[in-house]
């Protein structure tokens, strides 16, 4: 890689990261532990994180699909792209309403 990269992963959007991992100026592994620091810096005082898989976990899936990306494998256009799913609102019964 180059020199050092500067990225904001608050405003960096799909297409930004999808070049960068692509050039090989970013990998996944960094990615994902860029996402954790924001987290991990936030969260305590946001509380939008229910709940977080392993670190251990992310990074060791990271490293595979950083791998596979070496390899020329690539399994989407999301590949080592890390993405948060928002949970829905909680109802009590078994009915929803919109």
């Amino acid at each position: 890689m180059g020199g050092p990269l500067s990225l904001d992963v608050l405003t960096a959007d799909v297409k930004t990261l999808q070049g960068l991992l692509r050039d090989g100026r970013l990998t996944s592994r960094a990615l994902v532990e860029a996402y954790l620091t924001q987290i991990n810096k936030h969260d305590d005082h946001l509380h939008a994180m229910i709940e977080i898989a392993p670190r251990d976990f992310l990074i060791a899936t990271a490293d595979r699909l950083d791998v596979e990306r070496k390899a020329g494998h690539l399994r989407g256009p999301l590949h080592g792209i890390p993405i948060i799913i928002k949970a829905g609102p909680r109802c009590d019964s078994s009915q929803v309403r919109c």
